[in-house]
């Protein structure tokens, strides 16, 4: 995957010229406004999320797989969400624990959407996406061995210089999905930088709130790493040694209190 620059457009030829067709059908449009929330995998932080949605709120774009939009509406239309997430399983849509977390914390938001007139998609591109699931399985692998005593500190940077490439890559795909799909007044969870920025290029009024802030170990790692890709800001081994230690410590609380409990926790540790 051949590195990509701040300020490069992601993507390839097939889709600048996607991207173009949908940039041309809106470009009469009064400006659309898009508002994002940057949340956390969790009940509260989802349906803290939901209250801050606008009142005129037409679409709503989840930080999840397009083909997770069906299953999406069907727990929002009342339908009981573990047996969603059941049959979900069964049809091979949630493969790691990371995936079952993500539902458990949509339930959080499915009670706010329910009777308000919301259009809600999944977003994340599927070939991404399941190259983060990838991201998540070799992360567990490297935090085993890392309890084991071994922290390969330049293994971690390039798992995630990998995920954030990942992201890069498809960032114009998904912003042509939403710019489809959008209505006048939208919101988005947990959209990436270059996904906002693209957007806000596209002629949407962007305006980013934070529901609950990075604050896990790795969420921290991935923004020094990305500092380090586009900010040119060195990250020193030492550091990097640090934040695993930190995201040890923290999975460790998730092991004694569960991953709601743990998360909370943790962020009070850190006065977040």
């Amino acid at each position: 995957m051949s590195a990509l620059r701040e300020g490069d457009p992601p993507g390839g030829e097939a889709s600048n010229l996607f991207g173009k067709e949908v940039r041309e059908k809106i470009g009469g449009n009064l400006a659309r406004r898009m508002e994002v929330l940057v949340t956390a995998e969790t009940r509260s932080s989802k349906g803290r999320a939901g209250l801050m949605l606008p009142p005129s709120c037409e679409c709503l774009f989840l930080d999840l797989p397009m083909d997770h939009t069906e299953y999406v509406g069907r727990m929002i239309g009342g339908e009981d969400p573990e047996k969603v997430v059941e049959e979900m399983e069964r049809r091979g849509k949630v493969m790691i624990p990371e995936d079952l977390q993500e539902l458990r914390a949509l339930e959080g938001l499915l009670g706010v959407l329910r009777g308000r007139k919301i259009k809600v998609f999944g977003y994340r591109d599927l070939s991404s996406y399941r190259l983060s699931r990838e991201t998540a399985l070799a992360l567990l692998r490297l935090t085993i061995r890392a309890k084991l005593g071994r922290i390969a500190t330049t293994e971690w940077k390039e798992v995630l210089r990998r995920e954030i490439q990942n992201r890069l890559q498809v960032a114009e795909l998904e912003a042509d999905f939403i710019a489809s799909k959008a209505g006048e007044e939208n919101a988005c969870l947990d959209a990436t930088p270059e996904l906002v920025r693209l957007l806000s290029e596209w002629g949407f009024e962007t305006e980013v709130r934070t529901v609950d802030p990075p604050c896990r170990p790795l969420d921290l790692l991935l923004g020094r790493v990305r500092e380090e890709m586009f900010g040119g800001r060195k990250l020193e081994e030492e550091e990097v040694r640090e934040l695993v230690r930190e995201h040890l410590r923290f999975v460790d609380l998730v092991l004694e209190k569960g991953y709601e409990r743990a998360y909370e926790l943790w962020k009070r540790l850190k006065g977040v």
